[in-house]
């Protein structure tokens, strides 16, 4: 008969025998810090860098990227790597007299990166909490999803490879940057000095430029005059499609020259010669200048290499970026994406593989100007047509560009003329790219009045000076419309912003290209410039308060948590209850994402407490749907909204409002149609 015992003892090893065998990973032990969903993708790079390079490099590098990372979270914390003599990994919490240490994990030669990083950051997070608490509770709240920033920052670091640098997401293979040449260009062909023969060319990409544009207008300037020499600018250019690489080296190259030695990171090799195709024979006599910056990359990099490698032409410029050879897209977990080096460039007549192109010695805005001076006959040098005759006649523009203050009021105080402008070229050089008005196809004509490129500088005492002399040149506007005070705005500049108001600009002036953050308000709420914002709201008119301008500003600094910025625009008189063309508003947005703060500055200030709906649910609903997963901060919000008086305002929303609403409706219902919202009206009986 048998036993109670003897029965659950075999029942007990049946259901042993019967379950399923998983790999050791897949079942994993609560993490201490709450869900780490990154570290799936350490294991996607441990298994490519293996592959590629090899388990003793990528062993190196992961162990080495979390020594370097832990820091990070507390300066505290200190990551002892094994040695021979203790195979042992060991945090420890360094810098008080109760120091601690913790062995937890034994180092073997096939270690899963994985396990690792996830026993590393399990032992820091609770010495986090034991020693400090209130930061663990900043740095654990819900995920370690924000380490995952750390983790790249010190992967990048320890891989050495400038193309990672560019991200783990929204990776191409030409990256956008700014400009150091004409305003924008996206692409030109076009003479630089028809009677010296001289064109220049401007690729921003190895992408559609090739052919038959270059064809064609090749053609066209040929039919005016021969072309003696090519200017090729490759200044700030990108990489792109080896196939176009390959037709523009095959334009100026024999076919069957060697254009560079491809070598991988395990050593294999491969030959990259020039193709044959249908070129014109006279793009390989004709002379070549390859004009470069430190942000030339990738391709334009292989270019400018190759070129020079076969004295083809002569380059001028700066050290390349350091980004020579061809690129691969390593695909993470998570939508992230990692652009990576996969194997670098030896070109003709050199035994090493090469990163970046050494140019003649010369820094990448005056490389044309180098250029053309290596271009002079019987004494005189073609004309530049980027840099305008106003810099050189006015010193008073050089002066405003070189932020000489001191200079610039001496001129305007002994009559040096105001009307006069800097050259956007110059502009673009004093001032952070996301300055720069779009521009598109070849250099205007018109550049920057001085009064613009005073404020764009930060110099209160020249706008004083040319306000004084001549007030009306302060309005003047650049070619989208901005005048000085959006200028003053988006540098922050408190003084310059000040005087601008004082002789009467409008902080709701708008620029004509842009659709959103186009009025000095907009910018410089976007750039969280609270004390300017302050200024620009006190000069704006109380009938003005309702300009779109004014309350979009009130949304947008609500949603990017920026308190100082919302306090100067509601104690300036915005209203807070505007309702965004998506629908929400301004207190929705901070209940939602428990931003408490914020939440009493908008109940101060009169924001509504009410039933609008912004995808289906009321800022009181939001609420209770946030306090639900028992966040203390939440709860405190809730009582905030509940006890804060109710008030109906009549929300009536646009047809944008209910076009995306419509549209959310649908995503989240697929399959079946939207339906127009019922009449609150009772229908009458038939």
């Amino acid at each position: 008969m048998m036993t109670r015992a003897s029965f659950i003892i075999r029942l007990a090893l049946l259901f042993a025998l019967c379950m399923p065998i998983f790999p050791a990973h897949a079942a994993e032990p609560p993490h201490p810090c709450g869900a780490v969903a990154w570290m799936d993708e350490i294991r996607i790079l441990q298994a490519d860098f293996e592959r590629e390079r090899g388990s003793a490099f990528t062993r190196e590098l992961l162990q080495a990227t979390l020594t370097s990372m832990l820091p990070a979270v507390d300066a505290h914390l200190v990551v002892r790597r094994p040695v021979s003599a203790n195979p042992n990994w060991l945090v420890r919490w360094e810098g008080s007299s109760n120091d601690t240490s913790t062995p937890f994990y034994a180092v073997l030669d096939n270690t899963d990166a994985r396990d690792l990083y996830r026993g590393v950051l399990a032992q820091a997070c609770l010495l986090l909490r034991q020693k400090d608490p209130e930061k663990a509770g900043r740095w654990l709240s819900g995920t370690w999803r924000s380490l995952w920033s750390e983790f790249e920052k010190a992967f990048i670091a320890q891989l050495d490879d400038p193309a990672a640098a560019f991200g783990f997401s929204d990776t191409a293979l030409s990256i956008e940057s700014p400009s150091v040449k004409s305003a924008n260009e996206w692409y030109s062909l076009q003479w630089l000095d028809r009677a010296f023969g001289i064109a220049r060319l401007y690729l921003p990409d190895l992408y559609n430029y090739a052919a038959p544009p270059i064809d064609e207008e090749l053609a066209q300037l040929r039919a005016q005059a021969p072309v003696k020499t090519l200017i090729l600018d490759l200044r700030d250019a990108g990489g792109g499609s080896v196939d176009i690489l390959q037709t523009l080296l095959a334009r100026f190259l024999p076919v069957g020259t060697l254009a560079y030695t491809l070598r991988k990171h395990q050593g294999q090799e491969t030959e990259v010669r020039v193709k044959e195709n249908t070129s014109p024979q006279a793009d390989r006599q004709m002379r070549l200048i390859v004009l470069t910056s430190k942000k030339t990359r990738s391709g334009m990099e292989l270019l400018a290499g190759a070129l020079q490698a076969n004295g083809r032409a002569v380059v001028t410029g700066e050290p390349t970026a350091g980004m020579a050879g061809y690129k691969r897209i390593l695909k993470l977990s998570d939508d992230n994406s990692l652009l990576l080096t996969d194997a670098l460039p030896r070109f003709a007549g050199q035994t090493q593989t090469v990163r970046r192109i050494t140019p003649n010695t010369a820094a990448a805005q005056k490389a044309l100007t180098i250029a053309l001076a290596t271009l002079a006959e019987n004494g005189q040098q073609p004309e530049n047509p980027f840099i305008r005759p106003d810099e050189h006649r006015f010193p008073l523009v050089q002066a405003v560009l070189e932020r000489n203050s001191e200079e610039a009021l001496r001129l305007i105080d002994a009559g040096a003329p105001l009307d006069v402008e800097a050259s956007r070229d110059a502009m673009h050089h004093a001032m952070p790219y996301h300055f720069q008005p779009e521009a598109y196809g070849q250099t205007p004509a018109i550049g920057y009045p001085l009064a613009i490129a005073a404020a764009a500088q930060g110099m209160p005492k020249v706008l004083e000076a040319i306000g004084k002399r001549a007030p009306e040149l302060l309005r003047r506007t650049d070619t989208d419309n901005r005048n000085a005070l959006a200028y003053a705005a988006l540098g922050g500049f408190v003084r310059s912003t000040r005087i601008l108001l004082g002789h009467g600009l409008d902080p709701l002036h708008r620029a004509r290209v842009y659709p959103i953050l186009n009025t000095p308000l907009e910018l410089a709420t976007h750039l969280r410039h609270a004390d300017v914002v302050a200024l620009l709201m006190a000069a704006i008119p109380r009938e003005r308060l309702g300009h779109t301008a004014v309350l979009e500003s009130v949304w947008i600094a609500a949603g990017r948590n920026d308190l100082p910025t919302l306090q100067a625009l509601l104690e300036g008189g915005a209203d807070p209850n505007y309702i965004a063309p998506q629908g929400g508003t301004a207190l929705i947005d901070v209940v939602k994402y428990r931003k408490i703060d914020l939440v009493r500055l908008l109940l101060k200030h009169g924001a509504t407490v009410d039933d609008h709906l912004y995808r289906g649910l009321n800022v009181l609903q939001y609420a209770e749907k946030e306090a639900a997963n028992g966040d203390p901060v939440a709860r405190e919000i809730l009582e905030l909204i509940r006890t804060a008086p109710r008030q109906d305002r009549g929300w009536k929303k646009s047809r944008d409002t209910e076009a995306l609403e419509q549209l959310w409706k649908m995503i989240e219902n697929p399959g079946k149609p939207a339906k127009p919202e019922e009449s609150k009206k009772e229908k009458a009986p038939p």
